[in-house]
């Protein structure tokens, strides 16, 4: 399977006809706020950096720092390109990354103290999420988690041996695109995985041979009242959702890629535009 966007499925009983999927596609924007947004904040492109064979023969992590903001800032730069044919402005993100508001909200920590404790674990925080997250330069790793599960819960400050209250990413984003001046913040949810190409050695699905890269990418936004004009299905799951496919292909051994760093980010660009070229379609198809 190499690209499953459904199109709506028509059947005609007498002379009802019935459209199944287009509620679904129109329910991942909220009108007619969503026409009503010019400028977005784009708050990450967020990916697992773990990336697993499909059949599960192996899996690609470690990556270093080139080939890690490579891939995450080839995937920025295709949102912010698919975004701008739905006519938006995006903030860049240097103007972004500066707000107080970001950082504040969006920065990996487990405390808000100053002291000497508070800024030793806030470091070992930032670089566990910086191993375990694919995200673009200047942008924080923010996971797309389930609010319900997130609001009004408690987080412990080690620093300081207290407790405080964590914000829904709901509220994270409204207070973000509040302060940047923007009619949207938006976040790219992203999932990468690899399975076997075209060509094999001893049989297909053997993890010797070639293999390809795939992708599949889910869009949150909030606007500054707090309206969700754009939700579409998170990915729960590693190799979920609906995929789009590398054109490129690469060596595999036993399941373990083998690539250089040129290639293997060819492959994920590939990936990324493709994904945003359809997220972009769909929420095209839902404005209307």
């Amino acid at each position: 399977m190499r690209s499953t966007f459904r199109l709506p499925l028509i059947f005609r009983l007498g002379g009802l006809a019935l459209v199944i999927g287009c509620a679904s596609l129109s329910s991942i924007v909220k009108k007619p706020e969503i026409q009503q947004v010019k400028r977005v904040a784009i708050v990450s492109v967020t990916a697992p950096q773990n990336v697993p064979h499909k059949g599960g023969k192996g899996q690609v992590s470690g990556w270093n720092e080139a080939n890690r903001l490579a891939i995450a800032d080839q995937a920025l730069a295709a949102y912010a390109a698919e975004f701008k044919k739905l006519g938006w402005d995006v903030i860049p993100t240097p103007q972004l990354s500066t707000l107080a508001i970001y950082k504040e909200n969006f920065a990996p920590r487990i405390s808000k103290a100053e002291n000497g404790i508070a800024k030793t674990l806030n470091s070992v925080v930032a670089f566990d999420a910086s191993k375990m997250y694919f995200s673009p330069t200047g942008l924080y790793p923010v996971v797309w988690q389930d609010d319900a599960k997130q609001e009004g819960t408690l987080r412990l400050d080690l620093a300081n041996l207290s407790l405080e209250k964590n914000k829904s990413l709901k509220t994270k984003m409204q207070e973000v695109a509040a302060q940047a001046g923007a009619d949207a913040a938006i976040l790219v949810q992203a999932d990468f995985c690899y399975e076997d190409g075209s060509f094999w050695v001893g049989h297909a699905g053997s993890g010797t041979g070639t293999a390809v890269l795939t992708g599949a990418s889910a869009i949150y936004g909030v606007t500054p009242k707090g309206i969700e004009v754009i939700k579409m299905k998170r990915i729960v799951a590693p190799c979920g959702g609906d995929r789009v496919v590398s054109d490129s292909s690469t060596a595999m051994l036993k399941g373990q890629l083998l690539f250089s760093n040129e290639h293997v980010q060819q492959m994920f660009q590939e990936v990324t535009r493709k994904a945003a070229s359809e997220n972009v379609k769909m929420i095209e198809k839902a404005m209307r």
